[in-house]
């Protein structure tokens, strides 16, 4: 992916949840420095002008192109590259994330407590929707700025 593929890091030990969350807030916070420092579009070669001149569909959608919703050129925020005509709903909808998620398998267990605690050791709220007093459906937590953690 445009030379941003990162190995999956493994760890074992007691302190996992601890090491798990600083490596959590460590890509949140390089995902957010990404994002807070946008690249301008690449100029299109010839043959890009051409097809997106000649373009009456949205690559986003399919949807054909109208004078309510007109053509825009849609790149990637991140390296600058075109990525096709787009409607301006649609490319307005491409909005930069402020939300991290993650997913683990039967995390609703024991196991969940390790991170609420660790999750527990700043001054933002844990939002959690619980099950019951024991299990956990879902948590998230602010880590940075507006950047948001969601398991």
């Amino acid at each position: 992916m445009n030379g941003m593929y990162k190995y999956p890091i493994v760890y074992r030990g007691s302190d996992a949840a601890k090491v798990f969350m600083e490596v959590a807030t460590k890509e949140a916070e390089e995902i957010e420095y990404l994002y807070s420092n946008k690249k301008p579009m690449i100029p299109l070669t010839k043959e890009q002008q051409d097809a997106n001149a000649s373009s009456t569909r949205c690559y986003i959608c399919g949807g054909n192109f109208t004078k309510e919703d007109w053509k825009v050129r849609d790149h990637c925020h991140l390296t600058g590259v075109y990525r096709g005509p787009a409607h301006n709903s649609c490319n307005l909808k491409f909005k930069v994330p402020n939300f991290l998620p993650i997913i683990f398998h039967n995390l609703s267990g024991y196991d969940s407590h390790l991170f609420i605690k660790e999750l527990g050791n700043d001054n933002y709220d844990i939002n959690v929707i619980p099950e019951n007093t024991e299990k956990y459906i879902s948590f998230s937590k602010k880590l940075v700025k507006d950047f948001l953690l969601g398991f």
